[in-house]
């Protein structure tokens, strides 16, 4: 209770000072002691309480209980002093910290769009391609996951990068690769509304159009598991908007129960849902335990020797479980992790069927490709 409280003081001392603030910065002719002028980027009592507050329950040892009390607090106090930040923030008209909600969903904005980001991110696709893949006559694939701004900045009146010029450049230089064009398989609702990530359950249909784009027939049956935790995904920790836990589920079969994973960091077999990381915090990272260099799937039950190598992001550890089906092993690298140098000292190249498969995020950001 205590805690509590000194999160109210907080939330109520932050707005009474920015309030005055504000007041000020809204006359253009107010100065500051010894004449200079007031800074124009004075923060907004949203975005200031969100980060001082949460950092103020991080410091007294806070929960997420009592993160959630301070933006229930502040959303409260700043509706009595009137503040408009907020408010436009809850409507969808605008953004804290950069991100903004619109119909439920938090998105952060990505603008504007950076070409030679894409040629960074095609240049390491080309050397992979031109020292392992192409001497062995791999078929190669690409594909491109668009974040939720895809599907939602426009209609909301927000910034949004030139996603044409971005699948257009980065097609033009992999012109080794076949493309795959899942956006129109895609839809908001197919997102977790308070995470960048695409939800499972709602992805085995992209799951098996990629799969017959590359000559492959999958169409198993899935059970849906619920986690049982509440997920709390990126926005809700850096933004201080309203935004509610959601459930988070993954999808399995007798196959996928029946396969054995590879973790190539710890050098042990490991389980295809890590639900220790279930439980952790970031529920997210159950699906092939997250950030991994090199994992290796192995199919007992396929009717098949094909193999399949999947270059990706964190959208490839949910969706490279719902490839397997179709593959004998599925071999999942992620060149962030590990450098596309040294791949030769740990996967037998022969021939496999290849997918590159990356967020927009990453793509427009790719300095973490190794």
């Amino acid at each position: 209770m205590r805690k509590n409280c000194c999160c109210y003081s907080v939330c109520r001392e932050r707005v009474l000072r920015l309030k005055s603030a504000r007041r000020e910065r809204r006359h253009p002719g107010f100065q500051m002691r010894g004449g200079k002028r007031r800074n124009a980027e004075t923060p907004t009592v949203a975005s200031d309480i969100g980060r001082r507050g949460g950092a103020f329950c991080a410091k007294q040892g806070g929960t997420a209980k009592h993160m959630a009390f301070v933006h229930a607090w502040t959303k409260a106090l700043l509706r009595i002093a009137n503040d408009s930040d907020l408010e436009g923030i809850i409507m969808g008209k605008k953004d804290n910290n950069g991100i903004y909600l619109y119909d439920g969903y938090a998105s952060k904005l990505e603008y504007p769009y950076n070409p030679s980001s894409i040629k960074w991110a095609a240049s390491r696709m080309n050397f992979v391609y031109e020292k392992y893949l192409k001497p062995t006559g791999s078929k190669v694939y690409l594909s491109v996951v668009p974040d939720k701004n895809y599907f939602i900045a426009e209609k909301g009146g927000y910034l949004y990068m030139d996603y044409e010029s971005l699948f257009r450049d980065l097609r033009e230089q992999t012109g080794f690769a076949e493309y795959i064009d899942i956006t129109g398989q895609l839809g908001i609702t197919d997102y977790y509304k308070t995470d960048t990530h695409w939800r499972q359950e709602k992805i085995s249909s992209v799951a098996n159009y990629i799969a017959a784009a590359m000559g492959t027939t999958i169409n198993p049956t899935y059970t849906q598991v619920d986690v049982g935790v509440p997920f709390y995904g990126v926005y809700y920790g850096q933004s201080a908007l309203p935004l509610s836990a959601e459930k988070i589920y993954y999808l399995t079969n007798e196959t996928l129960k029946n396969c054995k994973v590879f973790d190539y960091e710890s050098n042990a077999y490991m389980d295809m849902y890590d639900m220790e990381k279930a439980n952790g915090k970031d529920p997210y990272e159950l699906f092939l335990g997250g950030s991994k260099s090199l994992i290796t799937i192995e199919n007992p039950s396929a009717a098949t020797d094909k193999e399949l190598i999947v270059f990706r992001d964190s959208f490839g550890s949910s969706l490279s479980p719902l490839l397997v089906e179709g593959y004998a092993k599925v071999t999942v690298v992620d060149i962030r992790y590990i450098s596309p140098v040294l791949l030769g000292n740990f996967i037998e190249f022969h021939g496999q069927d290849v997918l590159f498969i990356y967020s927009s995020l990453v793509l427009n950001n790719s300095s973490t490709i190794k």
